[in-house]
């Protein structure tokens, strides 16, 4: 497998090495007593056959009792602690992969569907660190009681060895004429898996849009369609797996076979006790589970593998520049000769040169496709695939450090803005990155008309179930979002589309409430509702 992704779940596994070195001698001792437990069941058997060692019975008897009831033990804390590492590390290596695909450039994400990126990516991860866990351990452990169980057959019987012996490299050599099909087929399943279950994400998370214009039915046809090619090539891989999986369980059997006639006739020529025959007969069915769980591990891994490549896929595309030179303060904005370029290499229709200051109202206007968001986008340093220059106090936009950026020196409302957080702190604050709350409050109070604006969000919150962007109507919404916008103490303000959702009234306050704004900062505005904005500047710039 490839070695980025699995270096950050290795990662993520030795932030739990305590419990997982815990973890390691759990199962080192439940394979010790798998080896112990049937020799002493065996003793038992010896004693029960011979009169001369009956006394011994009892004392065998509580040993064996002892071991039993330990093994039932230590199977279940271990299986406790497997179930703990492997949720936690699922999760910290899935974030820690969210965070890198996250670092990518608008160019690269836009490529995926966002339910599908994310449904792989948990997916993946779960895959992945379930076969180091369950798979991997368990083949290190299993080959290593597997050599235990093989060491102590030889001491009693060479025979019953080479039979053993000879039946791993069977059940090995059949897996590796299936591994090829199984991975081409387990590439296919797991892709196809991830995009039904978008399917499915994107069905509900459109469920007002689909039941209010009566669509059920297409877009029941359109997550039917995934689960159609979902369907055949799941089936496809389980044919093929069922089939590697019989002739194994067929080897097997016949391996057991070979073993009651052989053991068998030992047992009539005193060459072996009934004990030992018994606790080879436990040996044996302990080694085909182990036969079948490694056979079951390479088969994963061959899905392992398609998972870790297909995660390494995502993480390796082209990251979002970001240069180390922070801005103390931005005094002008100056774009020169731009042009955009994205995705499929069309250049927008419009070429500006323009130099942004404070104590002015930028309104840019245009038609729809003209690319007025996505020169906006340019600005907070969405697209990279442009000419020309973008420069801030006179440095190049791809010398900033981005993130410094967008954090404390910009501040955007998206044409469609997301009430994110879930209490009316959360909301206002924008997770506490606006620091003057009270502005904020301000600014939304005097839009939404109401004294206390925590209350009215908090009523709202409380006012049913679901999703809290329902609980909002778009113009609630587009308020709300305009005075986070205001509100977070910024040196450039830009806000696309801040009145296409609200009253007249409201869009002369958003209009005025913006011009104030541009007396300390940068103010760009996005708007369809020019005739409203001439009241208050006659900067307007047109794209066309």
């Amino acid at each position: 497998m490839g070695k980025m992704y699995l270096g950050i779940i290795r990662k993520q596994l030795w932030k739990q090495k305590q419990i997982f070195i815990f973890y390691f001698i759990l199962k080192l001792s439940y394979s010790l007593l798998v080896i112990i437990n049937p020799l002493v069941l065996g003793k038992i058997i010896d004693c029960l056959t011979n009169r001369e060692v009956v006394n011994n019975y009892h004392i065998y008897a509580i040993l064996f009792s002892i071991l039993s009831i330990a093994l039932i033990f230590v199977k279940l804390i271990t299986s406790i602690i497997n179930i703990k590492i492997d949720s936690t590390t699922v999760f910290l290596s899935s974030q820690a992969a969210i965070k890198i695909v996250m670092s990518s450039n608008m160019e690269s994400l836009l490529k995926y569907d966002s339910n599908y990126i994310s449904s792989r990516i948990v997916n993946d991860t779960r895959n992945i660190v379930s076969f180091i866990l369950n798979n991997l351990v368990e083949s290190i452990f299993g080959i290593v009681q597997l050599i235990g169980l093989l060491v102590i057959i030889y001491i009693n019987s060479v025979l019953f060895f080479i039979v053993g012996v000879v039946l791993i490299p069977i059940c090995l050599s059949i897996y590796f004429s299936f591994k090829d099909s199984l991975a081409k087929t387990a590439n296919d399943a797991q892709d196809i898996a991830a995009r039904y279950s978008s399917a499915n994400q994107k069905q509900f998370a459109n469920y007002q849009f689909i039941k209010l214009n009566g669509l059920y039915n297409i877009s029941r046809s359109y997550v039917e369609e995934y689960y159609k090619k979902a369907q055949k090539v799941f089936l496809k891989y389980r044919r093929r797996s069922s089939q590697m999986d019989a002739l194994i369980s067929a080897t097997q059997t016949l391996a057991i076979i070979i073993l009651l006639f052989l053991g068998g006739n030992s047992v009539v020529n005193n060459k072996i006790s009934i004990g030992i025959f018994i606790t080879i007969n436990a040996y044996y069915a302990s080694m085909i589970g182990i036969i079948g769980s490694i056979s079951m591990a390479l088969r994963n891994f061959t899905e392992a593998k398609v998972c870790e490549n297909r995660m390494d896929i995502i993480l390796r595309e082209p990251k979002e520049y970001s240069g180390k030179y922070r801005l103390s303060k931005i005094e002008n904005l100056t774009i020169k000769n731009l042009k955009i370029t994205y995705l499929s290499n069309n250049t927008e229709q419009f070429c500006i040169s323009e130099i942004f200051k404070i104590g002015k109202l930028y309104c840019i206007k245009g038609n729809n496709g003209t690319g007025k968001s996505t020169f906006i986008k340019t600005i907070l340093g969405g697209y990279t695939n442009y000419t020309g220059n973008i420069e801030i106090n006179g440095k190049d936009l791809k010398e900033l450090d981005i993130e410094d950026y967008r954090e404390s020196k910009i501040s955007y409302m998206p044409q469609q803005p997301l009430l994110f957080f879930e209490t009316s702190d959360g909301i206002l604050s924008l997770g506490s990155k606006i620091k003057n709350v009270n502005n904020c409050r301000e600014i939304a109070s005097s839009l939404l008309e109401v004294t206390d604006i925590d209350c009215f969000i908090n009523d709202r919150l409380k006012s049913k179930p679901g999703n809290i962007e329902d609980r909002f109507s778009g113009g609630e919404k587009q308020k709300i979002a305009f005075a986070c916008a205001c509100g977070k103490n910024s040196d450039i303000l830009i806000v696309d589309e801040p009145t296409s959702a609200i009253d007249e009234k409201s869009k002369h306050k958003i209009a005025s409430i913006l011009k104030e704004q541009s007396k300390e900062k940068i103010v760009i505005c996005i708007t369809h509702d020019i005739e409203i904005f001439k009241e208050y500047t006659s900067d307007i710039i047109c794209l066309n």
